[in-house]
């Protein structure tokens, strides 16, 4: 079975905004099994110490369950500071 894949704004400023929104451990583990594009995308927006964190955390064996609950954690936030006009879907970026 296929799991949902994670839809990010397309605009850095935005996607900024997101990922200060969550713990930067959830990141990591919520990138896992996704495309290197997506972690690249991620990975190039996070501060120096936050960046090594999420990539440590990426390269870790992770519970597949607790990979899909961090999507999930992620997708909802987007969705609630979307929906309160702090971040613009508009032409998000979907990949996995």
């Amino acid at each position: 079975r296929r799991s949902r894949p994670l839809f990010l704004p397309a605009q850095p400023a935005d996607l900024r905004r997101l990922l200060s929104s969550i713990p930067y451990e959830e990141w990591g583990a919520a990138l896992r099994g996704t495309s290197t594009e997506l972690s690249e995308l991620v990975l190039k927006e996070l501060p120096p110490g936050a960046k090594e964190a999420v990539a440590a955390a990426l390269e870790s064996q992770t519970p597949r369950a607790r990979v899909l609950a961090a999507r999930s954690r992620i997708l909802s936030q987007l969705q609630e500071m979307a929906a309160d006009g702090q971040i613009d879907l508009g032409r998000g970026v979907e990949l996995l």
